[in-house]
This record gives C-alpha cells, structure tokens and sequence, in this order.
C-alpha cells in the first residue's frame, strides 16, 4: 500500500487502502476465531460406522 499510493496525490487512496486492509483483516480474525470456536465445541469423538466422511472433516471442508 506504501509504494502504490505514495505522493501526496495519493493520500485519500491511501488512506482508504490502509482502512479496508485493516477492516479486512479484523473480520478474518473474527471470522476464524468463531470457526476455531465451533470446531472446538464439536463433543463428537466417535468413528462413523459407515466409513463415510466424518460430519466435522466434512464442515471444515465446506468452511474453507
């Protein structure tokens, strides 16, 4: 963001680029903890008796 929005032409981009990046990166944060969050209270630690894929394998996949 340094380098493609410097001069004081650039000063509002830059300026707007720093905040969306920094927006950006706290919604990923939140995003992520609340994922780590349902992954962690997921109670289930029994094998799927079909041999299928595990519901939480299969969520976590969807998820990212």
């Amino acid at each position: 963001i340094e380098v493609m929005f410097e001069g004081k032409i650039c000063a509002e981009m830059h300026t707007l680029a720093s905040s969306l990046s920094k927006r950006l990166a706290q919604t990923a944060h939140g995003i992520f903890g609340d994922f780590v969050e349902a992954v962690e209270k997921d109670a289930t630690r029994t094998v799927v008796p079909d041999g299928s894929v595990h519901p939480l394998t299969s969520y976590v996949i969807n998820y990212v």
